[in-house]
This record gives structure tokens, sequence and C-alpha cells, in this order.
């Protein structure tokens, strides 16, 4: 394939070649012009035609070399098409025009001279500049003869006319032939140049993309290099049929303290024993066969120094050989440090075992002296509550004998109350109750153990059913686990409409209290009551709310409560409010009007200076002691509320607050809870309270991020 600067040669060979050409038919035409124009005055054979005829006629022939004149400059400035589109747009209406000037029509001299403009186009402008000459030059053609005809023109003498279809066909069959023979070769001609230019244009594109190519090859050796050389991982690259290292990049020479390849010895890479040249191979066949590998490797440097690896080997062509390239990450000091930490682990796990027998040795001796202590104790106590209870026995034996002096009487009854309360006493210090029997012998606890307590004490409501109606599930959670501590049986619900379902399909005798949430969605805890009621009138409801002012705790009782728990729920408070259940009925009396009785007073407006209060005792106190559960309920806490955000609609603002307040306060988040209530309040129109939901969020922020730092905290420590 010839360059692009080759064709680009032969096509300005060729376009110097028709410039050429075309200057010396120019000045051919424009001499023969003036010389048209000049003989029109000098030949006699002209003189018979009138004045004005014979000045068009040499007008005519200047015309001509003005026009050829005009083509030479527009060839030495805009280029051969150019040039030859003014010669041939010129000379075609002289030559059209002379039959009509000359007046010999058909037998004009110059009609002959039409094919020469129609050549001109179609060789030097275009094929379809020519194919429009031609066309003009047989109507201009067919209208000269159609004028010459019927006596427009006048045509030439008799005696020196010809024929008229002779005439006629003898101008227009050549001009057709010639013209089709002209405009044949003349796009074979541009055919040519056409497939020309477009070889130039693809060679130059094919050399342009072959030299971007090549720079990108360049750039990206260059860059490769670099890498190499700037790199701080080690690279080897070993031949793989000769196994021989034929890289190494700066990197590898510095960790082997080496300048050149050749200064890295065999001894170096392979010293020996698990890491010898067999070992290497089989890690390169394995390479060779399925793909990357990731293995530790050992060296010494050139002074003996060992050094550690870790390799990944992989398969590349190095100048159009296989090979393996070692990408090796020096991890001396991180075994080194293993290595110490090991030593010092080792240290360590023999002081903890020493420390370990005197602390159990130290156990064994306490142990012991816990045993002695409780089996003095035991027989102590027994000893001393022998002989009392005789005492007490004998005096309310005798007490009880209705001829007992009076005298008699009230000394008895003196001796008997001083040895129950010093029998009291006794059971009081020393715990007799919780102390094992005496004789070893006997089954029960040991001596320095204390005695479970009794189920009355653990589980004051044992036995005790309970459905639990709360919207929230961290509230349904603490109260059920508060429940199950105490020995009552728990159900839990999420709405009113769930609790009606869950009554009306396991009846109302399955529980003995309802615990109620008052501000649910859809269905609060009000008319949730008045439908249990409706339906199960004996059915004991009490209300569970976060709300515990006077007239909250009148609209309780009127919408049918039998009892007021407010949250956070307590357990003491919580336990005296199931009892009193439990317990006769006392007669009822009067509702507290609204505004009188104890009142809360309302929490303070939050701000960004707010001091983050967490009653965390109380909170596991909730939570029945379980630090898991306090854990789980404050992350499913923090995701909820972060994950919901402040609602956008009013209402929904409104019990989102209020859900926010209440569960707080159980998760013992004091300064949040107080927040939120304060918030609240200005939602439903306290304008002393107005503060707007930014301090609110601000504090949640905070809050949330104490939250996040104490579970991270723990979740390190389990």
């Amino acid at each position: 394939m010839a360059s692009p600067s080759a064709l680009e040669q032969h096509r300005q060979e060729l376009d110097d070649a028709m410039r050429g050409g075309l200057r010396v038919a120019l000045v051919g035409v424009a001499i023969g012009g003036a010389a048209q124009g000049l003989a029109g005055w000098w030949d006699s054979s002209l003189n018979s035609l009138p004045f004005w005829r014979l000045a068009l006629l040499s007008f005519s022939g200047f015309f001509v070399s003005a026009c050829c004149l005009l083509a030479l400059r527009q060839l030495r400035a805009r280029g051969v098409s150019a040039a030859a589109a003014t010669f041939a747009l010129s000379i075609l209406p002289v030559l059209l025009a002379s039959p009509w000037l000359s007046g010999d029509g058909l037998a004009d001299a110059n009609l002959p001279a039409l094919g020469v403009p129609i050549l001109v186009l179609a060789l030097l402008v275009s094929p379809r500049a020519g194919w429009r000459a031609l066309a003009v030059a047989v109507a201009g053609l067919v209208v000269v003869g159609v004028a010459h005809w019927v006596g427009w023109i006048e045509g030439p003498q008799p005696q020196r006319s010809a024929p008229f279809p002779v005439v006629a066909l003898g101008h227009l069959l050549p001009l057709l032939v010639g013209g089709w023979v002209a405009m044949h070769y003349a796009e074979v001609f541009w055919h040519t140049l056409r497939r020309i230019e477009d070889s130039r244009q693809v060679t130059a594109a094919a050399l342009a993309d072959q030299q971007q190519a090549t720079a990108a090859l360049s750039a990206a050796e260059e860059h490769q290099r670099a890498l190499l050389d700037a790199t701080l991982t080690s690279i080897l690259i070993f031949d793989v049929q000769s196994r021989a290292l034929v890289l190494a990049n700066p990197q590898a020479l510095r960790r082997f303290d080496a300048t050149a390849l050749d200064e890295l010895a065999q001894d170096c890479l392979f010293p020996g024993g698990p890491y010898d040249r067999e070992t290497a191979r089989l890690h390169f066949e394995k390479t060779l066969r399925e793909g990357p590998q990731y293995f530790l490797w050992s060296t010494v440097n050139r002074h003996g120094k060992r050094q550690f690896w870790d390799i990944k080997t992989e398969q590349i062509p190095y100048k159009q050989r296989p090979a393996v390239v070692v990408f090796g990450h020096d991890i001396s000091e991180q075994v080194a440090a293993r290595s110490e930490l090991a030593r010092a682990r080792e240290v360590l796990e023999e002081q903890v075992t020493a420390r370990t027998l005197e602390l159990e040795q130290a156990r064994d001796r306490a142990e012991q002296l816990a045993r002695s202590k409780s089996d003095f104790l035991a027989q102590l106590g027994h000893e001393v509550r022998g002989p009392m209870n005789t005492v007490l026995g004998l005096a309310h034996q005798v007490l009880s004998e209705a001829d007992t002096p009076p005298q008699t009487r009230r000394s008895l009854e003196r001796i008997h109350e001083a040895s129950a309360k010093l029998l009291a006493a006794v059971n009081d210090a020393m715990g007799f109750a919780r102390i094992a029997p005496v004789a070893p012998s006997e089954a029960g606890f040991a001596p320095s153990e204390p005695l479970p307590p009794t189920p009355a004490q653990t589980q004051p409501l044992q036995g005790l059913r309970a459905l639990v109606v709360d919207d929230v599930p961290i509230n349904r959670e603490i109260l059920c686990e508060m429940l199950l501590q105490l020995g009552a049986r728990a159900h839990a619900v999420d709405s009113g409409a769930a609790a009606l379902d869950w009554i009306q399909r396991e009846g109302a005798t399955a529980v003995d209290v309802v615990l109620m949430d008052i501000q649910m969605p859809d269905m609060d805890g009000y008319e949730t009551t008045q439908h249990l009621h409706a339906r199960h009138p004996s059915l004991q409801v009490m209300a569970l709310t976060a709300n515990a002012l006077p007239e909250q705790r009148a609209a309780s009782a009127a919408a049918g409560m039998c009892g007021h728990v407010t949250k956070p729920v307590e357990m003491g408070e919580l336990i005296q409010a199931l009892q009193g259940l439990r317990a006769p009925a006392p007669a009822k009396s009067a509702e507290p009007a609204a505004g009188t009785g104890p009142t809360t007073p309302p929490a303070p407006a939050p701000s960004s200076t707010t001091e983050l209060v967490w009653d965390r005792a109380g909170a596991l106190a909730r939570c029945a002691n379980k630090a898991s559960l306090l854990r789980r309920l404050l992350g499913n806490f923090v995701e909820q509320y972060r994950r919901e955000g402040l609602p956008a609609d009013e209402s929904a603002r409104v019990a989102w607050t209020h859900r926010l307040k209440g569960t707080s306060a159980n998760l013992g988040l004091v300064s949040l809870s107080a927040a939120a209530a304060a918030y609240e309040r200005e939602l439903r129109g306290d304008a002393a309270a107005a503060q707007g939901p930014a301090p609110l969020e601000a504090l949640m922020e905070r809050q949330f991020a104490e939250l996040d730092l104490w579970l991270a905290t723990q979740s390190e420590e389990a």
C-alpha cells in the first residue's frame, strides 16, 4: 500500500498537469477570441453584414478573450475547478449566441466548438456539471435549428447553403455522441480521483491509528516501568523453561542488599529446607496449571539475614516467552513481632497458672473458714433456739390454764413477750431461716450458701395472667419481662383491635387483667376499654400510659379502668397495683376532681446544652436485670427512631412524639423523655413551650451518639 504522502504527491502532480493544460488552453482561446474580434473589421467577406451585427461579432470575440483572462486569474487564486467553471460558463452563452449574431444559423462556424465547454466542465469540474452543460448546448442547438427553419435566422446565402436536415443532424449527432463519450470518460476520471483520495484518507487514518497505538504502547511500557520502579512490592520474573531469574525491580534489589540482577545468588532466593528450588518449582508448575498461587516463603539477603515473604505468583508473557512473576511483601517484622508475642504469651500463661493456683488455694482456705463459721452459727442457733422454744412453750401452756393466778399470768405474759422478742432477734441476727440443718447427713444447701428466697418473696404475682396492649414493641417487651420475673404469665398485642380479637378468641377468663396503653393509632385505649366492657363487663382493665395528670387519671376511671400505672413502669408500683387487684376490692370512693392531688410539673424545654441523664439502673431493673435484653432494646430503639425521623404530618408527629416520650422513659433516657414531653405539649397547643422541633432533634442526635458509643463498648466487652 502506497503511503499517504506518495498518494498526495501523485494527486499534486495530476493537479499540476491539469493546471498547466488548462492554462495553455485558456491562453489559446484568449488569443483566438482577440483574433476573431479584430477579423470582424478586416475580413472583407463580412462587409455585407449590418454594422450592428459586425460590432456584436467583434465584441463577442473580445468578450471571450476577457473571460479567458478572468479564468486565468481564478486559476491562480482558487484552482482548476473554479477557473474551468468560469471559462465554460462564460464561453457557452457566446457560442450559442453566435448563430444569431452571424445570421448563419446552423451553418455558423462556431457551433462545433460547443463540445469544448462541455468537455472542460466534465473533466475539470464534475460529470454533473458536464451533463448540465450538454443539456444546455442541445437545447440551444435545437432552438437555433427551429429559428433557422422558421426563418427567424436568415441563414447562409443560397449558393453556399446545404440541406437543412443534413446541417441539423451534422451538428446534433456529433454533439450528443461527443458529449456522451466525454461524460463517460469524465466519470471514469473522477471515479479514479475519488478512489485515490479515499485510499489516501484510509491510509492516513490507518497510519494515524498505528502511530497512536505505538505511542500508547510506548506510554504503557513507560508507565509499567515507572510502576515497577516505584512500587513497594518486590517483583521477580522467572523464565518458565530455564527457571532462571530474568528481572528484578529496584525494590527487590534493595530488599536483598543488591545493586544488580547478577548479584542475586540462587542461595539467597532458595536457602534450602522447605524453601529450596524443588519446592519453588512445584509452586511454579501449580501456577501454570491452576492460576495465581499464594504462599509464604523465606529467603536470606546477601549478608545472611533471614527474611520472610507473603508471596503471590502469576503466569505472564515476558518477551514472547512464558514466565512466572512473583510479587512479594516483606513480612519479616510481622513474623518477628508474632514470635515475640508468642513468647510473651507463654510467660503470661505461666504467670496466670501460678496466680490461679494461689487464688484456688486462697479460695479453698476461705471456703473452709466459711464452712467453719456456718457450722458454728448453725450449731449456736440450734442451741439457742431449742431452750427458747421450750420457754415459750411452757409459758404458753401455763397461760392457757384457767386457774393460773393473775400475778403469775402477768409474769408469764412478760416472759412470753420477752422470749418471743429474743427469738426474733436471734433469727434476724443469725439468719436462722437460712442456716442449713446441723446434721450433715441431711439433704440441703451448704452452710455457706443462703437459702433461696421463697416464691412469695421473689414472685409476688405468681399465677397472675395479664394481657399487655401497647403499640411500641420495646415497651411491650420490657413489661412482659417484668411480669415474667414477678411470676405472672403475660401475653402481648400491638393494638386495640388485636386485643379485642385476642379476648374474643381466648375468652375473658383467660386473663386476670389487661394492661392498656392509652395513646395508640386507629383505636386508643379508652375506646378499646369501652368495647371490652361492652362484651365482658367484669374484665379488669388498667391504664398504662405516660400521662400522669389528675384529669388523665379521671379520664381513665371514666372509661371504666380499674387503675392507672404511669410510664416508665417501676417494679414496686406495678406490684402494688396488680396485688391490689387480687386483694378484696375496697369500697369505691369518689374520683379525684380535676386539678386536685399531686401533679407532675412540666419538664423544662430542651436546649443544645441540656445534660444527658440516663437512669441505667432503672432501665436495667425494668428489663428484669437482663443486660443483654437492655442492649438489644437500646439498639432497636436507636435504629427505629433514626430510620423513621420526625414525621412531616402534624397529627402523625403528635403520636410519634408521644411514643418517643414513653419508650425513652422506659429505657431510662430521662433527658430525651423530658424533651419529647415538652415538644408534645407544644404540638398540643401549649404556647409557653413553643421552641420547634430543632432542640428535640439535636438532643436525639446527641443521645443516639452516646448510646452508639455505649453499645460499641458493650460489644467489645462481650
